[in-house]
């Protein structure tokens, strides 16, 4: 089934559109619109079940009862009504907080693509808590956690993550042709050129670095290989879900280790499975507070996480040479170095 025929027109012309072009075309979505997807699922089912307006039975109902409404002198409101009983419908469904409050963002960002303002403020939306703390890193302390890993691969892959802030979807993509070169000439940091897709459809160019700790876990990686990486094989051929696991399941051996008693023995919330703390994107946080620690520039972190900068300093840093970015990110790379010994 399209999502034309699961979820309507609407919601299918609107992740087409913030997806990727070049993806689209492949019959896939990007990974703003793969976030978003879930939401409309869950509005969907809600709508077909909801009575308040009986005649609202989908998206496509919704969103033209909500566009005739706007228009009208003496309106019924059906956004915000039913935006009002969506809350709860999730949150009887065990979805937490941010899930709640994520999923009625995607429905805004819905109308706002065809022009129409829709609010949340009669929604009675949870507070925004942080629900799964990440973990509070050191550099000792992610070498330790990355040095338990048994596997070359997975090595290789948290190392990348913590010099490079980048995400499972930027690394997980990633063909080897990306490095291939510089590996093969012994060029150090590796320059890693990209380009971050943003919801709508603007690019963000950006630059991230693998210095001489990741060439060396990478070296220890390839010769792992059963064959050699030819320019289109991703360097890490495995899901995203693979990765989480993994890191999850280490993590149960190094937070007995790392995290006081009666918090490592805390119980976790009744019905409500929690996040691992040293997830992925914990690296990418970790990334990002051991440059601000280390004085870098906080322009130039966004820089490399692929952020959105101003029009003129973003010119001014694609600009720059690939060498050129080499020696500044040379001076960081210590803050983002453990000893392997």
């Amino acid at each position: 089934m399209t999502i034309e025929q699961e979820l309507g027109p609407e919601v299918d012309e609107f992740l087409k559109e913030i997806s990727p072009s070049e993806v689209v075309a492949l019959g896939k979505l990007g990974p703003s619109a793969t976030t978003y997807k879930p939401g409309f699922v869950w509005l969907q089912r809600y709508l077909s079940e909801q009575t308040l307006f009986p005649q609202i039975k989908n998206i496509h109902d919704f969103y033209v009862a909500v566009k005739a409404d706007k228009k009208k002198d003496t309106k019924s409101f059906p956004d915000r009504k039913l935006l009002k009983d969506f809350v709860p419908f999730l949150i009887n469904k065990n979805k937490a907080a941010k899930t709640v409050r994520s999923y009625c963002g995607a429905i805004q960002s819905l109308f706002k693509y065809f022009e129409i303002e829709i609010t949340t403020n009669y929604s009675d939306l949870p507070p925004a808590i942080i629900e799964n703390e990440k973990y509070p890193w050191s550099i000792e302390q992610v070498g330790t956690f990355i040095k338990s890993f048994k596997s070359p691969m997975y090595r290789c892959l948290g190392t990348w993550f913590i010099q490079t802030g980048l995400s499972n979807w930027d690394l997980l993509h990633m063909p080897y042709s990306k490095i291939r070169a510089q590996y093969e000439n012994d060029v150090s940091p590796f320059c890693l050129n990209l380009v971050r897709h943003k919801t709508r459809k603007y690019d963000v160019k950006f630059r991230a670095f693998i210095g001489n700790l990741g060439i060396h876990y990478f070296k220890e990686y390839y010769a792992s290989l059963p064959k050699a990486l030819n320019d289109d094989d991703l360097i890490f051929p495995i899901s995203s879900v693979a990765v989480e696991t993994y890191f999850a399941r280490r993590a149960k051996e190094f937070l007995p280790k790392e995290v006081p008693a009666e918090e490592a023995s805390a119980p976790e919330e009744t019905g409500k499975k929690k996040r691992n703390p040293c997830c992925p994107s914990s690296l990418r946080t970790g990334f990002r507070t051991f440059l601000s620690d280390g004085k870098v520039t906080n322009s130039e972190i966004e820089y490399f996480m692929g952020h959105n900068l101003t029009a003129d300093l973003s010119k001014t840093y694609v600009n720059k040479s690939d060498d050129s970015w080499r020696q500044t990110w040379r001076a960081y790379e210590s803050l983002l170095t453990f000893k392997i010994t």
